[in-house]
């Protein structure tokens, strides 16, 4: 398991007890950007981390953590992962899709306006599936979805979707994106087929507060800040299965792994609710920095391991591994 945090670009912690095998210190000075350390990112066989003090991105050998290739950071304004891509996009929209095992360039693109970003696939499926280019349109009202061959760069199609449209996972050959009301709320799933174009809405009965979403089969799982909603809709008929108020101010984006989805709250709890119903079956204690700063800007999502295992972390900074099966007595 591999883990970051201010001052330190990598960790890599061994699963069963948590005792680091190697650890890399950040260094390089300030740049002048955010503190929060960005997770590691397992790609084309390396890890790879940008650390908030550095202006480089590394890819690591994660057994050792020798830098195997390093590219500036400084000038891009975002880095996406798909597959064994790593997409590096500029401020004026140029876009450069980088080998993630090797770092030699494959293409770049000219998107053609500022602030445009990218999303595909993860795993075994990005093969099978184009790259992905969005941008906002500059009332707000649109949203533009390019297609680009991820091989060569080559431009596939372009659809104009009506509303204000973020990405949150592109699977099953979809593309599933939160609707953002006038109020900054989600209030929807938009879900893009990207291989034959057809649209489809899926709404939330009620908006929830700053939107995340994950997809598991044929359920979409949203989660929200302000009352800690969680959301089960049918991927489908957009039919809701489940809503659950956790009352935390603050959710990370929801993980499902067998009949649980998985979430971390603000405070430092992981809680454990059932896929099916979405009663809340388990939760930590909370785990709170007692220094000034006791708010965290981003919560990492859960991490669900093979054998039954859970991962999270806490602003105290705690990285800590539980048993999936006894949610109840965590």
């Amino acid at each position: 398991m591999f883990c970051a945090a201010p001052g330190l670009k990598a960790t890599r912690l061994d699963s069963d007890t948590g005792k680091p095998s190697w650890s890399l210190p950040a260094g390089g000075g300030s740049t002048g950007g955010s503190d929060v350390a960005m997770p590691p990112v397992l790609a084309g066989g390396l890890l790879h981390v940008i650390a908030p003090d550095s202006g480089r991105l590394e890819a690591l050998d994660p057994g050792s953590g020798a830098v195997r290739w390093d590219v500036p950071r400084s000038a891009y304004a975002s880095v996406q992962y798909t597959g064994d891509l790593v997409v590096l996009t500029g401020r004026d929209g140029r876009a450069r899709a980088l080998d993630a095992a090797g770092g030699r360039e494959r293409w770049s693109h000219r998107s053609g306006s500022v602030g445009t970003q990218w999303v595909g696939a993860q795993g075994d499926e990005a093969a099978g599936l184009p790259v992905l280019s969005w941008a906002l349109s500059a009332d707000g009202r649109s949203t533009r979805i390019t297609a680009y061959d991820r091989d060569g760069g080559r431009w596939l199609w372009t659809e104009r979707l009506t509303g204000n449209l973020r990405p949150a996972q592109l699977s099953g050959g979809v593309l599933h994106l939160l609707s953002t009301d006038r109020d900054q709320y989600t209030d929807a799933v938009v879900r893009l087929d990207v291989r034959n174009r057809t649209v489809r809405r899926l709404p939330l009965d009620a908006p929830v507060m700053q939107g995340q979403a994950s997809v598991s089969g044929r359920t979409v799982l949203v989660s929200g800040s302000g009352t800690g909603s969680v959301v089960a809709l049918d991927a489908e008929s957009g039919e809701q299965r489940w809503r659950r108020e956790t009352m935390a101010s603050q959710l990370s984006r929801p993980v499902a792994a067998g009949n649980a989805v998985y979430v971390a709250a603000g405070d430092g709890r992981l809680l454990a609710l059932d896929a099916r119903s979405g009663k809340v079956t388990g939760q930590t204690r909370p785990r709170m920095d007692d220094g000034a700063h006791t708010y965290a800007p981003r919560l990492a999502a859960p991490v669900v391991m093979a054998g039954g295992r859970v991962f999270g972390t806490a602003p105290d900074g705690s990285v800590f591994g539980l048993d999936a099966g006894r949610a109840a007595r965590w």
